[in-house]
């Protein structure tokens, strides 16, 4: 009969030896299935950061605003700003703000400045 510490070790085992990479992406593939009207704004914001924002505060309708490609990106880093400021240490927030450093050479916490 097999153990419950001899099972957990066969198993780990196993999956330590799995060659698997997960980059659980949710942005777009490639640039072909980009949405061209969109930005730096509506890629970040389509997912769950922007759960954040509104967690934190943000009206619904500033987030749309703030999804408006319309509307010139400092005025829609000043709609999220602070909010920004009270949910940027989530994990979203955080990968946002290095994705922004790395990308675009800036800290998102002092963009607007």
């Amino acid at each position: 009969m097999v153990t419950y510490g001899q099972a957990y070790e066969r198993i780990l085992e196993y999956v330590q030896g799995l060659s698997i990479i997960d980059t659980h992406e949710h942005l777009p593939g490639n640039e072909k299935k980009r949405d061209p009207s969109g930005d730096f704004f509506t890629e970040y914001l389509s997912h769950y950061f922007n759960r954040d924002l509104i967690s934190a505060g943000m009206p619904q309708g500033e987030m749309t605003k703030a999804l408006d490609v319309s509307l010139p990106v400092m005025t829609r880093w000043r709609l999220c700003e602070p909010y920004w400021r009270l949910c940027r240490h989530t994990g979203y927030g955080r990968a946002l703000d290095k994705a922004v450093r790395l990308i675009y050479g800036l800290r998102a916490s002092t963009a607007a400045r």
